[in-house]
């Protein structure tokens, strides 16, 4: 696996993945590409939007961990961007691009097909309602190409919509109408056990989505040495719970 750097955090080698860019300039659109092409047909793609803050690219480095089949007790992560690249505040959203990571199938890979994860700007910039108006128009219309699957990620103890939430599922309920969103997930980041409030939350606004699955992604990046035993625990089973979910959201990409 080819890595474009490596960072630490927390006795861990972060391992930055080297990907492909394309060349090909599309509005505020970036394509990353991992693997060579092959002659695979199966493809799942994933759009994911949601709030600043909700957990979106952590999310989407957790995924690309369980494709690439990374397990807790390795003492290595890999992600798709530097971890110290921060956004010009701590309240602004780190993706100013919809932003395309291809995962082209290698032998050695558990799955046996080519996953594509989008991450988009987040809801709720702070740089005022212009930007925030731009930003969702550039989702919508991504979304309005072709046939999509799109992920909500939004944090499990989340009790009310903001309305920014509210209005951009008004309008993915509008493209779901014609056929432009295949289906909705809910990805719920932050997750506990038990039924996360946001659950209620999205029926009483009568939401409808597929299925909703639950990450906690604490541990994603955590000590695995020098820790108690009961923090480890805590950290595994986290990991645990979240690969299992992750593992459905794949398997439901690919069509199983």
């Amino acid at each position: 696996i080819n890595i474009y750097f490596c960072q630490k955090k927390n006795g861990l080698e972060i391992r930055i993945l080297k990907m492909k860019e394309s060349n090909v300039l599309e509005g505020n659109i970036k394509r990353f590409q991992f693997g060579g092409i092959n002659n695979i047909s199966s493809n799942g793609k994933l759009i994911f939007v949601g709030e600043t803050g909700s957990g979106k690219t952590t999310l989407i480095n957790a995924m690309v961990n369980n494709i690439l089949d990374v397990n807790f007790t390795d003492n290595f992560r890999y992600s798709v961007c530097d971890l110290n690249n921060k956004p010009r505040s701590e309240s602004e959203s780190q993706t100013d691009f919809v932003t395309e990571y291809t995962f082209n199938y290698k032998y050695g890979m558990k799955r046996k097909c080519n996953f594509v994860l989008v991450d988009t700007p987040g809801f709720g910039d702070t740089r005022g309602p212009k930007i925030q108006k731009e930003n969702v128009q550039q989702i919508l219309k991504y979304i309005s190409k072709e046939s999509s699957k799109v992920g909500l990620v939004i944090q499990s103890s989340t009790n009310r919509l903001t309305a920014e939430i509210r209005s951009i599922l008004l309008d993915m309920k509008t493209l779901a109408k014609t056929g432009q969103i295949e289906s909705l997930i809910i990805l719920s980041t932050f997750a506990d056990s038990g039924s996360p409030i946001v659950e209620e939350i999205l029926e009483g606004y009568d939401i409808t989505y597929n299925k909703l699955y639950l990450f906690n992604n604490n541990a994603l990046y955590s000590k695995t040495q020098g820790i108690s035993d009961r923090d480890r625990n805590s950290f595994k089973r986290n990991w645990t719970i979240t690969n299992r979910s992750i593992d459905m959201v794949l398997d439901f990409l690919r069509g199983d």
